[in-house]
């Protein structure tokens, strides 16, 4: 799950993800047919055809997965509201789910305080023109009572107000907004329209200036520590301290001490065992994906390599086994006894 868009073809092509089996889900997902019917299968089914979903925080808005299948959660996102929606849309079944959260650098950060700095002084910069036309409106009850009300609390009444001036005033915006898209997307971040006038929700203002005031902690934080903003999000998750250093400390191998790892212990688990070839296959597929890791980088390195190791049919070679075990730089061999 990500911030925003943009970042879908990067993680397909990284992860060689053909696109029958991943869908990306932005809010604009209603606009084609296959994003739309996707949307309409998870909230039918709780769950999806798809292999792959790749979404923006669309996904928070009242979609739940029920998917026993689904296993593996991927959460980019830098606020603790975000981040806990994106996470609980993944209902609890009672079985363990792997969650991938992002490291992220100091010059991230950077970029989002920057945004938010370009965002809150772009609204600065024309609060006169864009509150004009809210009031406050000064009215008279039958008491004598003097009060104010907002535009949008007037609409429908009948109440004398300068449309010219409040048009002339937003005028100048208007000739931004279609001058420069980038203008156009501030304003969209912040404001909504009303009977053809721009309205400042000052809700998300105040949001945008937290966030900024968030994101100078996170980078002053990640100044002293690498790890501050993983930190940050063990926090949200209620994750214990040293839970979390363990965690931190085996990230911090390479794919390579990690899959040599698995592959080690799994050696380890069958050493000087015999195994038929129902034992085999069920061994050679608990590790599936390490195998496969070593084997792509073995010279000899054939597609018809991957298929043999994940066919359920099928055992491991002598000659695979040890194509394996020698690009991970381990010392074993498999024996193999000729059929009486």
């Amino acid at each position: 799950m990500l911030n925003g868009t943009g970042e879908e073809d990067s993680i397909k092509n990284e992860y060689k993800i053909s696109d029958k089996e991943v869908i990306f889900l932005d809010a604009h997902y209603g606009k084609e047919m296959e994003t739309r019917e996707s949307v309409e299968e998870i909230a039918r089914e709780k769950t999806s055809s798809k292999k792959v979903i790749i979404s923006t925080a669309v996904m928070d808005n009242g979609i739940s997965i029920h998917d026993r299948d689904l296993r593996n959660i991927v959460i980019l996102s830098d606020t603790k509201e975000t981040f806990i929606q994106m996470l609980g849309r993944k209902r609890k079944d009672g079985r363990k789910v792997n969650l991938y959260i992002c490291k992220q650098d100091v010059r991230h950060f950077e970029k989002r305080e920057k945004h938010m700095e370009d965002v809150l002084g772009y609204f600065n910069r024309h609060r006169n023109e864009l509150e004009y036309i809210q009031g406050p409106y000064m009215f008279e009850n039958a008491e004598g009572r003097v009060f104010k009300k907002s535009y949008i609390e007037i609409i429908g009444e009948n109440v004398s107000i300068n449309y010219w001036i409040a048009l002339k005033k937003q005028q100048g915006i208007l000739n931004e907004l279609l001058e420069s898209s980038i203008l156009a997307q501030y304003i969209r971040e912040f404001c909504y329209s009303v009977d053809g006038f721009l309205i400042p929700n000052m809700f998300s203002i105040l949001r945008y200036k937290e966030l900024k005031s968030f994101y100078k902690k996170i980078i002053k934080d990640l100044e002293k520590d690498e790890y501050a903003f993983v930190r940050q999000q063990a926090d949200w998750l209620d994750i214990p301290k040293k839970e979390l250093d363990n965690v931190i400390k085996y990230s911090r191998k390479s794919i390579f001490e990690k899959n040599r790892e698995i592959l080690e212990q799994a050696i380890k688990d069958v050493l000087d065992k015999s195994m038929d070839k129902d034992a085999n296959i069920e061994w050679k597929l608990s590790i599936s994906d390490t195998l496969i890791y070593f084997i792509k980088s073995d010279d000899k390195f054939e597609e018809g390599d991957i298929d043999a190791l994940k066919k359920p049919d099928r055992a491991i070679t002598k000659e695979r086994f040890e194509r394996c075990v020698e690009q991970a730089e381990l010392p074993y061999k498999m024996i193999t006894k000729k059929r009486m």
